[in-house]
């Protein structure tokens, strides 16, 4: 999520802690693990395209040696002496890398044989060269409006333009190109034109200033498939899970690490939440109306100090009877669940309602099975696993929030609890 491209002035930043063009700067270890990734042996030449602080030009320098890498920024490259120095075949190009004609400009030094790219998190004001971009990568009926066109989304398809056939990109994507539901086509069309190699996963303190998620995404341009997509992830200490494989169907649906492994859980488990036929709600009350009403609206920031014990709502919350007229009123009853739809800890914002009533606000889901399973349920979700669970099935570059489809497909193993 790093570098930039010249881009637009007025693009808005989709997360906090980066710069004004929407950069957050790869750490080392993350650099190391992308160019890890690209099985190439002996490449000619490597772009950097929103080279930024240059860190993985750095990377690949030292794993290829004296590689010639192009760089491509809209401001100067600052790459420190020390390492600069070991990169004796580097030009730069001052120039914005989501130019629909730069691809002109990199051919004339040769084909490109790996593309490296850590673009900016932001969605761009749109403008007329972007749909050239999108179309001559084949991308341009991946995404339904001009609103779901992201920067990284134009950095690959740049990438796709400049790099030679067969040859190999690897870029740092956000969540949602990965795990987003409105970016399936995308994932479709990835899988069926490319040969996907990896997607890593990243800790959350893989960039400076945000816990932003991201992924590495590697790929072989125009390649044939080798079946399978190796899925890993990296952990805070820089070491690599082993990966495990899936299948393109379930890439397409999601390609992260976390959720597939999880899944194959539930399938070993056999049961899911859905199979109790629950009765799963999202509060109807904004956060504006809930400032307005005179009796509270039960919030996100309301729920008790997570511990694996019931809850009694507190009489604040009790609600006045002139409020129980209108029928889109939401209220709790004792033997509901009530778990945030979002928010940084929604792993943590989960309750067993045992006493009390309350109307809840449209950030929290309100989850009603059977009286012989309620707590059963609830201890499964507020199991360490469950909690695991709930965070992996997430999305969301920062703040994170979860689906109602995805919670029906909860893993239970109902023999666990008592």
């Amino acid at each position: 999520m790093s570098q930039h491209s010249g881009m637009i002035s007025n693009a808005k930043q989709r997360t906090s802690g980066s710069d004004p063009l929407g950069r957050y700067y790869t750490n080392n270890l993350a650099s190391e693990i992308l160019v890890e990734q690209l099985s190439l042996a002996n490449p000619t030449r490597i772009l950097d395209l929103g080279s930024g602080g240059g860190a993985l030009s750095v990377a690949a320098s030292q794993l290829w040696g004296s590689v010639e890498i192009v760089t491509v920024d809209i401001e100067d490259t600052v790459i420190p002496f020390s390492t600069s120095k070991q990169m004796t075949h580097r030009l730069h190009l001052k120039h914005d890398a989501l130019d629909p004609e730069l691809p002109h400009l990199i051919k004339k030094m040769g084909l490109v044989d790996v593309g490296v790219c850590n673009p900016p998190f932001t969605k761009p004001d749109w403008r007329e060269g972007f749909g050239n971009l999108l179309e001559d990568a084949g991308l341009n009926d991946c995404v339904a409006t001009h609103k779901d066109v992201t920067s990284d989304l134009l950095f690959l398809a740049q990438n796709l333009r400049v790099v030679r056939n067969a040859g190999h990109i690897g870029i740092i994507v956000p969540d949602g190109l990965i795990t987003g539901k409105r970016y399936k086509k995308l994932r479709k069309k990835l899988v069926e034109s490319h040969c996907i190699n990896s997607v890593v996963k990243l800790p959350r303190n893989a960039f400076a200033k945000t816990d932003a998620q991201a992924f590495i995404l590697t790929l072989v341009k125009n390649g044939a498939s080798n079946g399978n997509i190796e899925l890993k992830e990296m952990f805070y200490n820089g070491i690599v899970s082993a990966p495990i494989y899936v299948n393109p169907e379930d890439a397409v649906e999601r390609l992260d690490f976390s959720f597939n492994l999880i899944k194959r859980s539930a399938e070993l488990a056999g049961q899911t939440l859905s199979s109790l036929n629950p009765k799963i709600y999202r509060g109807k009350i904004s956060s504006a109306e809930r400032r307005l009403m005179p009796t509270p609206a039960f919030h996100i920031s309301d729920f008790p100090e997570f511990k694996s014990e019931s809850f009694n709502i507190p009489t604040k919350f009790n609600i006045k009877n002139s409020l129980l007229n209108p029928p889109s009123y939401l209220t709790t009853v004792p033997g509901d669940i009530l778990l945030a739809r979002v928010g940084r800890n929604l792993d943590k914002k989960i309750c067993y309602v045992r006493q009390g009533e309350a109307l809840i606000t449209d950030c929290i889901f309100l989850i009603r099975v059977q009286k012989e399973f309620s707590q059963k349920v609830y201890q499964a979700l507020s199991s360490i696993k469950g909690r695991h669970w709930i965070r992996s099935a997430a999305r969301g570059v920062s703040a994170l929030h979860i689906a109602k489809s995805d919670l029906l497909n909860f893993p239970l193993d109902l023999n666990e609890y008592k």
